[in-house]
């Protein structure tokens, strides 16, 4: 940035230091090499520890939250033990990622590619990262915003809240018909009058 001194000539000021987020070892915490060799189990055990961090994974029952099920094998849910309930839950049941097909590690690498660009990243480049159909991974983009609202909405601002008010309208666009368009460009002049002809005999 410039400015001007006394004699008139622009010198350089320095700018604040400290490097880009991006550019910190925060950043680097999940590389794509530390992904590559997490194997399906590691995956779903990391999801069990996100969904139950009260109990460190231990599932519980979203329906009437016992702590007590059966874990059903060959379909990897649980079936909760309390006589009032008995359902049937996985660890994504009732949340945006409930009736998933792909696997856990598929959804944990479609995050990492959902998160690591600056300004979000599209559904086609995550669908190449992912391999899988690009209407697939618009679809998880649209889950992943979803949860991303949902954790939001839970919080309460505290403290100094500034608010920015703003005034919006003052003019309806018409419907699109030829026959009531106005060409806005041209301005309106004041009617003339025709000049009058006469016939001279």
């Amino acid at each position: 940035m410039d400015s001007a001194d006394d004699t008139g000539k622009a010198r350089r000021t320095r700018k604040a230091s400290g490097a880009h987020f991006r550019q910190s070892k925060a950043w680097r915490t999940f590389p794509l090499s530390k992904l590559e060799k997490i194997t399906e189990e590691d995956a779903e055990a990391l999801f069990r520890k996100m969904r139950w961090p009260e109990t460190d994974g231990e599932p519980v029952c979203p329906w009437c939250g016992s702590h007590k099920s059966w874990y059903l094998e060959n379909q990897r849910r649980w079936k909760c033990k309390a006589a009032s309930c008995l359902k049937q839950f996985s660890i994504t049941s009732g949340t945006p990622l409930a009736h998933h097909k792909l696997t856990f590690k598929q959804i944990l690498t479609a995050a990492r590619s959902f998160t690591k660009g600056a300004k979000g990243n599209n559904a086609i480049e995550l669908s190449a990262d992912v391999e899988i159909e690009y209407k697939t991974g618009y679809v998880l983009q649209q889950k992943y915003r979803e949860g991303i609202m949902h954790s939001m909405r839970d919080g309460r601002l505290t403290g100094d809240v500034e608010i920015d008010g703003g005034w919006f309208g003052g003019y309806i666009k018409p419907d699109n018909r030829k026959i009531n368009r106005v060409d806005r460009r041209l301005k309106a002049q004041p009617e003339r009058e025709a000049p009058r002809r006469c016939r001279c005999a």
